[in-house]
């Protein structure tokens, strides 16, 4: 097993994809684009959305998920998201908490391929 980060061979990748803090409105097709990118790149790799730098989740947010959802399974994937309780009572009260996986604190992203400079910082 490789010790550089890498999975093992034959293990799928998965792509971590971090919201900045402070996400806008404006970021969010630019998040669906680098998504997009990525799953492009990678016919196999499992998809985990980081919510954890969001510092108040708000309606943006949840909008940013569903529509990276909508992402996810134009490419036949399944969303994980990391998230804290307050982002998954927002997903739970718009009816988007079934449509994702949730990963527990013990399950964060280690990531074999993070997402970086994704913009739409304050």
């Amino acid at each position: 097993m490789p010790d550089d980060g890498s999975p093992p061979p034959g293990a799928a990748a998965t792509v971590v994809l971090p919201f900045p803090p402070g996400l806008r409105r404006e970021a969010v097709p630019e998040l669906c684009a680098r998504l997009d990118e990525l799953l492009r790149a990678d016919a196999e790799a499992a998809v985990i959305l980081d919510t954890t730098p969001v510092g108040r989740p708000d309606a943006v947010v949840v909008e940013a998920i569903a529509r990276l959802v909508l992402v996810a399974r134009r490419h036949h994937r399944l969303v994980q998201v990391h998230a804290p309780p307050r982002v998954w009572e927002l997903l739970a009260l718009t009816g988007l908490a079934p449509l994702v996986g949730r990963l527990t604190p013990a399950a964060a992203p280690t990531s074999t391929q993070q997402a970086q400079d994704v913009p739409g910082r304050r």
